[in-house]
């Protein structure tokens, strides 16, 4: 997401958690690595 002029940290993190409470998402099933990175691991191992 982008933050508007002013948004703190703080707030991202109150529209993120917000978000996935809406779209009814567990923190268990975040990963810890932006997606593109599963992609390229999986094509440097596959």
């Amino acid at each position: 997401m982008v933050l508007q002029p002013g948004q703190s940290d703080e707030d991202g993190q109150a529209i993120a958690d917000d978000l996935m409470r809406k779209l009814e998402i567990n923190p268990a099933d975040l990963i810890d690595v932006a997606y593109i990175d599963l992609l390229d691991l999986q094509a440097r191992s596959g």
